[in-house]
């Protein structure tokens, strides 16, 4: 895992990929130690959603399932990212919600 980014009380994981795939097993690793529901991944690839359900190692050692949704984007979505959060600052956000308005901010950047 390379981020987190935290808006409000909101923890985002987020997991920088430079090609098409790779591991995420510290990605699997804190989602199950903080419980979360979702996490971003940026790499190469068109934007998909998917639900992720593996085996991974908690910070003690023990073996669990996690299971979350995982929003991958593609890398020049990165710095919409910082953006959508900081227009509400204050607001609470969940990771599709930041998902949605990344494509509504890109729409309107395009447009104008």
């Amino acid at each position: 895992m390379d981020y987190v980014l935290q808006c409000s009380t909101t923890l985002i994981p987020i997991e920088v990929k430079a090609g098409s795939s790779g591991s995420l097993k510290s990605l699997h690793q804190f989602v199950a130690d903080r419980e979360l529901n979702s996490a971003v991944r940026f790499d190469i690839n068109a934007p998909i959603v998917q639900r992720v359900e593996v085996q991974t190692l908690l910070t003690g050692g023990a073996s669990v399932p996690v299971k979350y949704t995982l929003h991958n984007l593609p890398l020049y979505f990165s710095d919409f990212v910082f953006f959508c959060l900081s227009t509400s600052a204050h607001a609470t956000y969940d990771t599709f919600q930041i998902y949605q308005r990344l494509f509504s901010s890109l729409l309107k950047f395009i447009s104008n």
